[in-house]
């Protein structure tokens, strides 16, 4: 026995941070590790007497137990296991509030195609006249085939999906959290990309600084995109375009500078630091200029940058009733002669869904030649 070996051994064990279960409280531990559980049987449909067993632990649970986020997981956990199992869908919500809170977990967190339009169908039927409902189960109607389901795990950094005889690559940068204007990255893929046979990086901030600090997983900004340039080498024989959604529209455009992508679709996100500092319902502004101040990261004139890059074009869709939106997009465009509005009647912060459906997303994304 090595007796030098098991002390290092047992200091490592004692410094290493321990997963997140063990550092929980002791009630909600078993809620946590049902939820991972949970997660990695359901996405599975082959699993069915493990779809069994995740029902039986989850009626097991205390009431109330594991806030209610966490509760709203697990209520959408239980329909899709009933559904796994008998092929009906069974809602675990009682109001409309819960039904959006349900329906927010879901979009954030599950790739099961199927259900995920069985239950906003479930949702429209019940609350006709919530406008936000139906419209997401309109576009999740109109789309068809979803093979091969993507998987994309926010957790990874950065995801790739590769298709054969793709002409054009999407770069998307999602906002917070980690959605494209409300859309997970995985329906925007079936929406968008897998129609138009296009290849997919899918970029994720999980620093949340509207990626000035960099992916986590890769490293600061410059070894970012020394990362996806890198990348993108593979695909420069196809039209590159760089997807942004909400705070996404910021890390669309200046890594589009930096990394010569020509052509960036924008939806309703900032151009501009300075246009959301005054803004205190924002406070991803102030977190960002405190790690600035601290020189964790280095703030961008992007406005600037934008007008002397080689963008061609910038696609910006945004609400023209939506005052702070707009005003980001007008600061763009009043500098430059690059980016082409396509504004809507609405005073939403999310236009994508519409823009896609009335076809002007795809065109726009079709409008450089690949």
């Amino acid at each position: 026995m090595n007796l030098l070996r098991l002390v290092r051994d047992k200091a490592a064990r004692l410094i290493a941070p321990r997963p997140r279960g063990e550092m929980a409280d002791p009630e909600l531990r078993p809620v946590l590790e049902l939820l991972a559980d949970a997660r990695n049987v359901l996405w599975d449909p082959d699993r069915r007497e493990e779809t069994r067993h995740i029902l039986d632990r989850i009626a097991q649970l205390p009431p109330k137990v594991g806030g209610a986020q966490r509760r709203a997981k697990l209520n959408v956990y239980k329909s899709l296991a009933h559904w796994r199992l008998t092929g009906d869908l069974v809602p675990n919500y009682r109001n409309i509030n819960e039904a959006r809170i349900q329906l927010w977990e879901i979009e954030r967190d599950c790739p099961v195609f199927e259900f995920q339009k069985a239950f906003l169908a479930g949702i429209t039927q019940r609350f006709p006249q919530a406008p936000g409902p139906r419209e997401l189960s309109a576009l999740y109607q109109e789309i068809g085939s979803v093979m091969p389901a993507p998987r994309i795990d926010p957790e990874d950094g950065i995801v790739v999906i590769r298709r054969p005889g793709a002409t054009r690559t999407l770069l998307m940068f999602p906002g917070i959290p980690y959605l494209m204007s409300n859309l997970t990255t995985c329906l925007l893929d079936r929406a968008v990309a897998q129609p138009l046979n296009a290849n997919v990086i899918a970029c994720f901030d999980k620093a949340r600084m509207f990626y000035l600090g960099g992916i986590l997983q890769i490293g600061n900004r410059q070894q970012t995109l020394a990362y996806l340039g890198d990348l993108l080498d593979e695909f420069r024989d196809t039209q590159i375009t760089a997807l942004g959604g909400s705070a996404g529209v910021f890390g669309a455009l200046h890594a589009s500078c930096d990394l010569g992508i020509e052509h960036v679709v924008a939806t309703s996100g900032p151009t501009s630091f300075d246009l959301g500092l005054e803004a205190d319902i924002r406070p991803v502004y102030k977190k960002t200029e405190a790690a600035a101040n601290a020189g964790k990261i280095q703030l961008i004139d992007l406005i600037d940058m934008v007008s002397k890059s080689g963008i061609k074009r910038v696609d910006f869709f945004v609400g023209k009733d939506h005052e702070f939106d707009m005003s980001q997009m007008t600061a763009l465009k009043d500098s430059t002669d690059i980016v082409v509005p396509h504004l809507y009647d609405s005073d939403k912060h999310n236009v994508i869904v519409p823009a896609i459906l009335d076809g002007t997303y795809m065109s726009a994304i079709r409008a450089l030649p690949a």
